[in-house]
């Protein structure tokens, strides 16, 4: 499994749903378990995603709150 990159612009109020790309190597089907960490907090989230038979690219949608302090 390789995680892509995501990068967020600055200065934007409020919460926007981002999606990271991922990419999964190997046959058949099966699901994804992605956690991800809020590095202020800690505290994580996790994501169950399902690859289908011949696929390889999946998006894991991230929620990032924005901010406009400098």
């Amino acid at each position: 499994m390789d995680l892509g990159r995501l990068t967020v612009a600055e200065g934007d109020s409020g919460t926007r749903t981002y999606h990271l790309p991922v990419r999964v190597s190997g046959h058949g089907s099966g699901q994804v378990r992605v956690r991800v960490r809020d590095p202020d907090t800690g505290h994580g989230t996790e994501r169950l995603a399902t690859v289908h038979p011949g696929g390889h690219d999946i998006d894991v949608p991230v929620e990032v709150e924005g901010n406009t302090r400098y």
